[in-house]
Order: structure tokens, then C-alpha cells, then sequence
């Protein structure tokens, strides 16, 4: 078997989990994507995803494979699985043209929660997270090309 083949599929499947996951929690329970909680839980989920498909990718090639091509072999299953993942997420709001209002309403609130934990009772201070947050957000639903790039 081709490993390139067997990384490529194996970084597909790994994008559709992805996916689905962001579907289901999308659909289900959309509050949850501005927690830090559900963010902590996708990464350690990514990265159990991650190791099970690189030891997946070296037992179907036989168990042994040099540095060369576990790191080839690794590359294109994680460039792959980034590539699928990040057209699907360019993609998903024009599929959904209430998806960037509902998550900006989103982050917004975990921002003001966050920043009036933070913040105390000193208005001007949560007043600057809050903002900072926002030009953020901005930048990332309108991103421009030399944003992409960066």
C-alpha cells in the first residue's frame, strides 16, 4: 500500500470527525462554542485523533518506517486533515449566513463574562478587553487576504 494514500485517507477521516463534531455542537448546543471548555476539550480530542491516526498510518505500512517517512507520511495526514477542515470552515458560513452574527454574539458574551471576571470593577478595564475582543473577532469573520497569509 501507498503510506502517502493511506495518510491522505486517514487525513480525510480525521477532517470529517472534526466536522461532525463541529456540526453536532453547532446544531445542538451553539452556547458552548465560546467556552473555554468546549475549545480545551476539541484540542485534547484533535490530539487523541492525531495520535491514533499516526500510529494507525504505521501499522498498515508495516510498524517500522524511517525518520524521512514518518515525517513525510505524518505531513500530508495532518496537511490534509487541516486543509479539508479549513475549506469547510471558509465555506460554512455562506452555508449558514447566520453562523458569523450567532458566533459573534457568542464570543462577545464569553468576552464580557471573561472580562468582568477579570476586570473587576473597574469599568474602563473591561471596556478595552471587550473592544480588543471585537477587533478581533472582526478580523477573524471578515479576514483579508494578507490576514490569511500572515
Amino acid at each position: 500500500m501507498n503510506p502517502k494514500k493511506i495518510a491522505a485517507t486517514n487525513g480525510l477521516i480525521w477532517a470529517a470527525v472534526n466536522i461532525v463534531i463541529f456540526l453536532l455542537t453547532y446544531y445542538s448546543m451553539p452556547q458552548l462554542m465560546g467556552s473555554m471548555t468546549y475549545g480545551i476539550v476539541v484540542f485534547l480530542i484533535s490530539i487523541g485523533l492525531g495520535v491514533y491516526f499516526v500510529l494507525d498510518l504505521r501499522k498498515k505500512i508495516g510498524g517500522y518506517w524511517s525518520f524521512r517517512e514518518a515525517l513525510g507520511n505524518i505531513f500530508v495526514l495532518f496537511l490534509v486533515q487541516y486543509l479539508v477542515y479549513y475549506l469547510f470552515s471558509l465555506g460554512f458560513p455562506y452555508l449558514e449566513p447566520g453562523y458569523a452574527d450567532m458566533m459573534r454574539d457568542i464570543r462577545l458574551n464569553s468576552a464580557t463574562e471573561m472580562a468582568e471576571m477579570f476586570g473587576g470593577d473597574n469599568q474602563d478595564k473591561i471596556d478595552a478587553m471587550i473592544e480588543q475582543d471585537e477587533a478581533a473577532l472582526e478580523l477573524e469573520m471578515n479576514p483579508t487576504f494578507a490576514h490569511i497569509m500572515h
